[in-house]
């Protein structure tokens, strides 16, 4: 221990059985212990704070990290919009295949779980894709962050292992979220009706256009919220960049 110095950071782990709370509550008797010990030195009067590694790595950017969590939160239901409006469209196009299975015995489970299954399908490989493409990106972050933060460039830096499985569960429950709802839409009744449809398009029932309208509203609301904090944090970034700083950095 180096005795005297009021600026180390020190990371320990805890014992088995102990809490948190009970580390936090020990600090104190420490500290006065010190001050008795060590009255002549600088640190004697500094008070020691505990916190998990967690809560101090993140540090002040955590606030940062929700916003753009919240942003990428909304591209994704952007996403998921587009895709459920997609699916909407292309099972209502169906219907007369639809029908058909359904006259000739087709139960409406099997038709639902025929056509989640190709909702999920997509999301899996799309899943897939954007992992290959984050397993060749991410190493190249180190030397991207280092041109404008105090990183070094030659830092190894790995997919995350959990990060990468939560991404894909992610994928897989937002195709079968997106994936039931139209599959069920197409699979109601009226098969008489669907079957004199022939081979004439159709853009789906007074319900659908109703719930395609409120998709295309919601993707417009929520791109439009993107855009606005996009607007306002590039504000914001060029009026700290033009703030007197109280010298002169030219030449420095």
């Amino acid at each position: 221990m180096m005795l005297g110095t009021g600026f180390l950071r020190v990371i320990g782990r805890l014992k088995p059985g102990i809490t948190l709370e009970q580390a936090r509550a020990a600090m104190p008797s420490l500290e006065q212990s010190y001050r008795a010990q060590h009255p002549d030195k600088i640190d004697s009067s500094s008070v020691m704070t505990l916190k998990t590694l967690p809560e101090d790595v993140p540090g002040n950017l955590r606030p940062a990290f929700a916003t753009l969590l919240a942003a990428v939160a909304f591209v994704l239901l952007i996403a998921c919009s587009n895709v459920a409006n997609l699916l909407l469209v292309r099972f209502s196009g169906r219907r007369r295949e639809i029908a058909l299975r359904m006259a000739i015995g087709a139960a409406r489970r099997s038709i639902i779980r025929l056509f989640v299954f190709e909702s999920l399908l997509v999301s899996v490989f799309a899943g897939l894709g954007g992992a290959l493409l984050a397993w060749q990106l991410v190493p190249a972050v180190p030397k991207m962050a280092s041109n404008f933060l105090p990183f070094d460039p030659a830092t190894p830096l790995e997919l995350s292992l959990p990060v990468l499985g939560f991404t894909i569960a992610l994928s897989i429950l937002t195709g079968l979220a997106m994936g039931i709802y139209p599959a069920w839409q197409s699979s109601s009744a009226d098969l008489v009706g669907r079957l004199k449809e022939g081979g004439r398009g159709t853009s789906g029932s007074a319900h659908q256009q109703r719930f395609r309208k409120i998709l295309v509203g919601a993707q417009a609301a929520l791109s439009v919220t993107l855009l606005a904090g996009a607007a306002l944090l590039i504000t914001s970034f060029v009026r700290l960049s033009r703030q007197n700083i109280g010298f002169h950095p030219e030449n420095r």
